[in-house]
């Protein structure tokens, strides 16, 4: 019975720390749609319902084998989005868009004069 205790304890403090990390934020279905710039100029679109946890995976090579080829890369567009079905259909539109039609999506993005090196 102590595992039992011990498991929900422990999702429990995640999910507390899941919320305080998300700035205030208490609903974990937010999803997030981001663009990467890889080394090679090239750009990557994803979604996660955890930004910071998913830019790590990809900084260590782990998120996806386009990523890890072309390291370094910088975040240079993240957008909130309400629910992971809304998330994939904006990753799908995102990617169907010309080279020309991201570059002025970055730069309409407010991370295009930070550039988020990874």
């Amino acid at each position: 019975m102590s595992n039992k205790t011990s498991r929900s304890t422990l999702e429990i403090t995640e999910t507390t720390e899941t919320s305080i990390e998300s700035e205030g934020k208490t609903d974990k279905t937010d999803w997030m749609v981001y663009l990467l710039q890889c080394a090679d100029n090239s750009f990557y679109c994803g979604i996660t319902n955890n930004l910071a946890k998913r830019l790590e995976l990809h900084k260590r090579g782990k998120a996806s084998r386009y990523t890890r080829a072309r390291l370094p890369i910088k975040l240079v567009f993240v957008e909130e989005q309400h629910n992971h079905s809304s998330a994939l259909k904006r990753e799908y539109a995102i990617k169907q868009f010309k080279r020309a039609h991201k570059i002025r999506l970055v730069a309409s993005s407010k991370l295009s004069s930070v550039y988020t090196d990874l």
